[in-house]
């Protein structure tokens, strides 16, 4: 017997007390702004500094991804900033989306493909230029000495971009 004719043969009255009325199903997140993003970003970037000094990488750069997974889950980011995070995602997980369909490299030979990057950065960017005309990204910040150095400094710059709308 299915899960659905189990459900069907159930007393009506035992699934009519599972049910209440609401107005919504899901939270609503805020939204949020420029300075609360990069208060948020430059509160929990410190945390990493401890792994990466004790010779745990990967724990560091999951911290990296909690920061931009928790700014992506509970609020509401400025449009270029959402694409940004997903840019980070692209070139964090490059395997993931190149079996997407992404087909822009961001590592050649293991290493990050620095050039690629700052084009994708600008092209993510460009793509807001009439809403967005302040979001300009401070490409010079990023730093590609190691992964967790890298991931750090995109922070870095996302958190130094003015999102404010037109």
């Amino acid at each position: 017997m299915s899960i659905i004719e189990e459900i069907l043969q159930r007393n009506q009255s035992f699934i009519k007390i599972e049910l209440y009325l609401t107005d919504a199903t899901f939270g609503f997140n805020p939204v949020i702004q420029s300075a609360q993003i990069r208060d948020t970003i430059y509160s929990e970037l410190p945390t990493m500094d401890w792994y990466v000094d004790h010779g745990h990488e990967e724990y560091a750069i999951s911290i990296v991804d909690f920061i931009v997974g928790y700014l992506l889950f509970n609020f509401i980011v400025p449009p270029p900033c959402k694409a940004l995070f997903l840019l980070y995602y692209r070139i964090r997980e490059p395997q993931f989306f190149k079996e997407l369909g992404y087909n822009e490299p961001v590592f050649f030979d293991g290493k990050l493909a620095s050039s690629t990057i700052k084009k994708e950065i600008k092209k993510v960017l460009a793509g807001f230029s009439d809403s967005f005309p302040h979001a300009d990204a401070p490409v010079q910040m990023l730093e590609y000495d190691s992964l967790p150095v890298f991931y750090k400094s995109y922070l870095e710059m996302v958190a130094e971009i003015n999102f404010t709308p037109k």
